[in-house]
């Protein structure tokens, strides 16, 4: 059974001992995708060629997450293609995008949608920038 993204980012919301939140953070940050999805998120240098918002992006309904096919940490290697300094046409890096979404479970997804906008805070609040800048500092410079 697959560990999702959202499973890990909602047991590290609910932590309330902060201790054991930093632990989880620590533990889990030091691998893709957490490590991508909160540089990106947190890192005014991180950025992704792709307009804000929702992507026009089709999404089946399907609450089983194991019958999609990728998951979030094997799709963030994509990422690298949609940054701004890679020639390729804006049209494609968008449609790359979608294929992306499209390939994982609708909660990483929206995950995912959060963290290239800058706004995952408005997800998961107690993950904060001062946080993730404590236990990993590059992951903010």
């Amino acid at each position: 059974m697959r560990i999702h993204v959202y499973e890990v980012m909602e047991k590290i919301e609910k932590e309330a001992d902060l201790q054991k939140k930093k632990m989880l953070i620590w533990e889990h940050g030091q691998k893709p995708p957490f490590n991508m999805l909160w540089s990106l998120n947190f890192c005014d240098r991180v950025k992704l060629d792709l307009p804000e918002g929702v992507p026009p992006y089709k999404h089946d309904g399907e609450t089983n997450d194991d019958l999609f096919p990728s998951t979030l940490a094997i799709e963030s290697r994509k990422l690298v293609n949609l940054m701004p300094t890679v020639n390729i046409a804006k049209w494609k890096k968008e449609n790359i995008f979608i294929q992306i979404l499209e390939s994982i479970p609708l909660k990483d997804a929206e995950i995912l949608i959060f963290a290239k906008d800058k706004a995952l805070t408005e997800l998961y609040p107690t993950i904060t920038k001062e946080l993730i800048t404590e236990i990993f500092p590059a992951y903010v410079k």
